[in-house]
């Protein structure tokens, strides 16, 4: 599958963590997710932006900075999805 196959390489950027070129390549494809994707809805900044995944989880302090930077409001950043739809079906 293309998503386990790309989720390696992220793998390989968490265990490499604190060397500046992998710090680089963290920040840079971070930032052009937050440019590319996030930045083109108009009203993205009223609502907060949430993350599901491990790889936002391992990422989370980076997406804090992003999100600071972007002035968007940070919502929950969850490393399982079940844990969210547990909360919200136990709300309901």
């Amino acid at each position: 599958m293309p998503n386990r196959y790309l989720a390696s390489f992220a793998r390989f950027l968490a265990d490499n963590r604190g060397h500046y070129m992998i710090e680089n390549i963290i920040e840079d494809g971070l930032n052009d997710f937050f440019f590319t994707h996030l930045g083109k809805y108009n009203e993205a900044w009223k609502y907060p932006i949430n993350f599901v995944g491990g790889i936002a989880f391992g990422f989370k302090d980076v997406i804090k900075e992003l999100c600071a930077t972007y002035n968007f409001e940070l919502g929950r950043i969850l490393q399982k999805p079940m844990k969210g739809l547990i909360e919200y079906h136990k709300e309901a």
